[in-house]
């Protein structure tokens, strides 16, 4: 039987690839028997759509990107047997970091040739899955704003002129959060549900969650000014956040969030649009090839 693997690259995540590397990586699997498809996307959705049709259960795919890469290839799925690799080049690379999958590229080929399977928990809500997070509020005003002046690679750099603006026009609204059909708070400012630690970087709000336990981490903030925020990313920073003064804890399977205000929320780093809104989490859903030791 062919061993079959599509490749997708995003050609502007982070810093993006050099065609010598790619041309390494496309060796690295051909000198190995396998039968390579490859695939560069040029705007949005390119990855979604690629996958869509994509039915043979012994291809795998290759993601060559960041977070935002696959999580489009995570939503153009229709076939959950398909098995899944990581090439981290993006910006953040949240699930990359949470897998233990190396930056190396040699590396980081080497996890996927040997094929140890984690069967990674999904969140889902009415836009579609995501393998990381989903974020009510402020941080969602931000990703908004970087949205809509984003124009090529971005780097951490590009967040500054949006976090800025965000902290001086946030409104700070009343959230109301449930979590499996129980009212948890009624006077949140900031929601984050997670099916992964990290959230970027060093910064950790969810520092609990593990991305096959079949639940999420809710970490609710009872956020009230500029002041209060400025805290709490420190918080955040430093990795202590759950343990803060005025912050909620606790894990379900569904959370809704819900507003007399039109506040956004974001997916997987990504503007979704603005709540009432429900997360649901999919256990144990897609096979991602990690190292052997994140399996002991």
């Amino acid at each position: 039987m062919q061993k079959k693997l599509l490749i997708i690259l995003n050609p502007i995540a982070g810093k993006g690839i050099s065609k010598e590397i790619l041309h390494k990586i496309l060796g690295f699997f051909r000198d190995r028997g396998y039968v390579v498809d490859f695939c560069e996307t040029k705007r949005r959705d390119d990855a979604r759509k690629t996958v869509e049709c994509l039915s043979d259960d012994n291809c795998k795919i290759i993601v060559i990107g960041g977070d935002g890469t696959f999580n489009e290839v995570l939503n153009g799925l229709r076939n959950w047997k398909v098995k899944l690799g990581i090439i981290p080049t993006g910006t953040a690379n949240v699930l990359a970091k949470e897998l233990k999958i190396p930056f190396d590229i040699t590396n980081a080929c080497e996890v996927i040739a040997q094929e140890n399977e984690l069967q990674l928990d999904l969140g889902k809500n009415e836009k579609g899955y995501f393998a990381l997070l989903g974020g009510v509020g402020l941080d969602a005003m931000v990703v908004k704003s970087l949205s809509s002046r984003r124009c090529g690679n971005i780097s951490y750099l590009s967040y500054a002129i949006p976090i800025i603006n965000s902290l001086l026009n946030y409104k700070y609204p009343r959230l109301s959060v449930e979590v499996d059909g129980k009212l948890i708070e009624n006077n949140a400012g900031l929601v984050f549900v997670g099916n992964t630690k990290s959230y970027a970087g060093p910064i950790e709000v969810t520092s609990y969650a593990k991305v096959n336990d079949g639940a999420f981490d809710v970490c609710i903030v009872k956020m009230k000014n500029r002041l209060s925020i400025l805290k709490y990313i420190w918080k955040a920073f430093i990795r202590t956040l759950p343990e803060s003064k005025d912050v909620r804890y606790t894990t379900g399977k569904i959370v809704s969030v819900t507003s007399d205000l039109n506040v956004p929320y974001q997916i997987d780093g990504e503007f979704a649009g603005y709540v009432p809104t429900m997360f649901e989490i999919v256990p144990r859903t897609v096979p991602v090839f990690v190292p052997k030791s994140i399996l002991n």
